[in-house]
């Protein structure tokens, strides 16, 4: 794992090389850039965050290629408008799978956060976003997406509870159905996607009471 930064204002300027770069990465960082570039084909493998003490852990792997250079952490209230909290450097002796951790203990519960790949050219690609796992009432995500094989749905329950998952590919057919009983905190469902062609899909989490979650799945 490499080691992570975390950043204070005033400090992005020591990142980024000056005063006048690092106000243009926290204007276009508050932007919504779901896809922005593509570092020489990087993508992201795998995303997972963790809770302890409400210190949150982010680990990531991506595939990289000759030009990688960072890893910015961003932190959202809205999904809209992100804030850079950390930079992890990439590892140039490193292509194709490389794996990276950052640390957070100023986690806040309520927020979502993803990570944003940038090359030596500028180029700048983010992954999807992932709720904090501190907001176990709330959290409902997965470990991995897109899928290779498996995933793990991650869903947070203030009491035990029961929900039905429910798998549809992108003609709308279900191609899988299970149900589930919830415990208080945050439960790992396991999610076998091995025998699925490549393509879209959507999952649905039913509550008893009515709730419904939405997740969009892509196997690869």
């Amino acid at each position: 794992m490499n080691g992570s930064v975390e950043v204070m204002p005033g400090d992005l300027a020591y990142y980024y090389g000056s005063a006048d770069s690092a106000a243009i990465l926290r204007n276009s960082s508050s932007s919504n850039l779901a896809i922005v570039g593509n570092p020489s084909g990087a993508r992201f493998t795998s995303l997972n965050t963790n809770c302890n003490n409400n210190v949150l852990t982010i680990d990531w792997t991506a595939v990289q290629q000759f030009n990688a250079d960072r890893y910015d952490i961003e932190q959202s209230a809205d999904g809209v408008h992100w804030t850079v909290i950390g930079v992890v450097p990439a590892n140039r002796t490193r292509y194709g799978n490389a794996s990276y951790s950052f640390t957070y203990n100023k986690n806040v519960s309520s927020a979502v956060y993803r990570i944003t790949a940038s090359s030596t050219g500028g180029e700048r690609v983010s992954s999807y976003t992932l709720e904090s796992p501190c907001s176990p009432n709330a959290y409902v995500g997965v470990t991995q997406n897109p899928v290779y094989s498996s995933t793990t749905v991650r869903i947070g329950s203030p009491t035990t509870s029961r929900v039905k998952l429910v798998l549809l590919d992108s003609r709308g057919a279900a191609v899988h159905s299970s149900d589930a009983v919830l415990n208080s905190g945050v439960n790992s469902l396991p999610l076998d996607m091995s025998r699925l062609p490549r393509g879209s899909y959507t999952l649905f989490i039913r509550w008893l009471n009515g709730k419904e979650e939405v997740l969009q799945l892509a196997k690869e």
